[in-house]
């Protein structure tokens, strides 16, 4: 794993490559994983309490789906990271709230092979009523919606992630409670 360690750049990540069990099986550098779905990543939605969920915008630099409506935080599981771990680090990155300052609660888990998702993972509702200062190295703009509205807008412009509308579709087919 170190050498692995020493040949990514500041632009790449070290993550967990896992089995259909996400169960840990080595490591892999973000940038390799390709089209494979044995990794984990952490998604979050920031929820008030008038039920209005924080939507960004992805910034049109990325590398993939630039322009994106995407989940309040989200990003990938480093290597020897906790799905909790990598939510408070995600957190602390793309919408500068620190650890302690909010409460959490896991929503769902879903795995790649039965839900039809990119990869592992595992989301959170994150309650938080104040403003959100996004890093604008991620994100370019951002809205406040219901997850009702979220479905009608994303699906009419088809302009989010396409995990982010599987993950609104599953939440509505389950009828989840979306409180903290």
């Amino acid at each position: 794993m170190e050498d692995i360690k020493k040949y990514c750049g500041h632009d790449d990540e070290l993550i967990d490559k896992v089995d259909r069990n996400d169960v840990v099986v080595g490591a892999m550098l973000r940038s390799q994983k390709g089209d494979t779905s044995n990794y984990r990543v952490v998604n979050a939605f920031i929820i008030r309490d008038d039920k209005k969920v924080f939507i960004p915008r992805r910034n049109l630099n990325k590398k993939s789906f630039a322009g994106a409506y995407d989940f309040s935080v989200g990003g990938y599981v480093k290597s020897g990271e906790s799905y909790i771990d990598a939510l408070l680090r995600e957190v602390k990155e793309e919408v500068n709230i620190n650890a302690g300052m909010y409460k959490t609660s896991e929503l769902l888990y879903l795995s790649p092979f039965t839900s039809n998702v990119s990869s592992f993972m595992k989301i959170y509702l994150i309650n938080w009523n104040d403003d959100i200062v996004y890093n604008k190295s991620d994100f370019c703009e951002s809205i406040w919606v219901t997850f009702s509205e979220m479905e009608s807008k994303f699906s009419k412009e088809g302009n989010s992630k396409p995990d982010l509308l599987k993950v609104i579709n599953i939440i509505k087919r389950r009828n989840l409670t979306i409180s903290l």
